[in-house]
């Protein structure tokens, strides 16, 4: 299966305050985090679904994805590291498997910037944060 079929057959992850949707946007994949992920274990939805779309960008050896997350209300400290567990994934492979990671925010969102741009710190060779 290609990635675009990969993309296709994804079904959203949705909690009771958030969603978790991954599309092709302009020739692009684009991951989608929005709403309030305030829930005691997000790692328990979320974390499997991030790791299947990590394991087939990685064979489909994509190079770039966009993360956009202009519409997320609030993540609490345990979605924060479901998504630093993605990213060290990304950072513990060889070169040839890790992908960049461009995080689409509010810049009106004090709390967005305050949350992830730290995340970008990681490794800003792959990981960006951008309005």
């Amino acid at each position: 299966m290609n990635i675009s079929d990969t993309i296709r057959s994804f079904n959203d992850v949705s909690g009771e305050s958030f969603t978790l949707s991954c599309s092709i946007v302009d020739d692009r994949i684009c991951l989608k985090l929005a709403g309030k992920v305030d829930i005691q274990n997000p790692d328990e939805l979320l974390l499997p679904a991030l790791l299947k779309l990590d394991k087939d960008f990685v064979e489909s050896k994509v190079h770039e994805i966009g993360f956009n997350i202009k519409e997320l209300e609030f993540i609490n400290s345990s979605g924060i590291k479901v998504i630093l567990q993605l990213v060290m994934g990304i950072l513990n492979r060889h070169g040839d498997q890790q992908y960049k990671i461009i995080f689409y925010h509010n810049p009106e969102s004090k709390y967005q910037k305050k949350s992830f741009n730290a995340i970008s710190f990681l490794a800003p060779a792959l990981i960006s944060f951008v309005p």
